[in-house]
């Protein structure tokens, strides 16, 4: 309240003084000429009014346009801090829907890659290599997926959809452990059978003294064939659990970016 009537005053004050001048001066320019009796003056009272109404007009002419510059450059001055606050508004807008895509792109991705997308998109005629690729994505990116998952004020959808995530990124990563020690066991054989050859290159019945002959190697594609299915049955097991969190955050996060936009403008308005 306080306030309002600082604000006010100046206007209060010259409201004053001007119903003064309106009202006293004829007052006193009556005085003036009654006091003077018989006295001849050049200028009559009618003359004097006239002249003091002239300036009167004169000066509220002034102070209406005084007021009128006033207003307009306050009214401009709110219309440039408008457009300051749209501009801001605008520009955080579109830093909110770039980390809106830029987060929807990371969730593509980690569906595209769980659910095998990047392995079936690979070259078919090197299995071994197509695997070893794979798998090389699947350990890149559970990097950049757990720096998501230790975000702080993960919501329920995020939460739900990334424990699934994590389940399978664990089975994934179990089934590439076996791969590779598959890979290096079969290595290991075939180098084994190379020297037992190399040893007993002739032997055609073995007798009691002659060494066991190594297990047979198992073919490389066979090895990468079970690898492969391991990751379908994974990918079996997990794929009604992952649309069923996936989809619901991705309503929600769209759903977020909508609100956060609308807020952004209503503080404006």
């Amino acid at each position: 309240m306080k306030n309002i009537f600082s604000h006010y005053l100046p206007f209060i004050i010259l409201i004053v003084i001007w119903v003064i001048l309106i009202f006293v001066g004829p007052l006193i320019i009556n005085c003036l000429f009654i006091s003077s009796g018989d006295n001849v003056t050049k200028w009559g009272p009618g003359d004097l009014l006239s002249y003091y109404g002239g300036i009167l007009g004169a000066a509220a002419t002034i102070f209406a346009l005084i007021l009128t510059i006033r207003y307009t450059n306050k009214d401009n001055k709110k219309q440039l801090q408008r457009q300051i606050k749209l501009l801001k508004a605008d520009l955080e807008k579109e830093e909110l829907i770039r980390k809106y895509e830029d987060y929807l792109n990371e969730l593509l991705n980690i569906k595209k890659l769980l659910l095998l997308k990047d392995f079936e998109d690979l070259p078919l005629f090197d299995m071994e290599n197509k695997s070893i690729v794979f798998s090389k994505h699947l350990m890149d990116d559970i990097e950049k997926i757990v720096k998501i998952i230790s975000k702080e004020n993960l919501s329920v959808q995020e939460t739900a959809f990334f424990k699934v995530v994590g389940d399978m990124l664990n089975k994934y990563e179990e089934e590439y452990q076996k791969f590779k020690n598959s890979i290096a066991e079969n290595s290991e054989l075939i180098d084994e059978n190379k020297a037992y050859r190399k040893e007993h290159p002739s032997i055609s019945i073995p007798d009691k003294n002659t060494p066991k002959e190594p297990p047979t190697p198992r073919y490389l594609k066979e090895i990468v064939s079970d690898y492969t299915t391991s990751l379908y049955s994974i990918k079996k097991a997990y794929q009604n659990q992952f649309d069923t969190t996936y989809d619901p955050l991705i309503i929600y996060l769209e759903s977020k970016l909508s609100s956060s936009k609308e807020k952004i403008y209503d503080e404006i308005n």
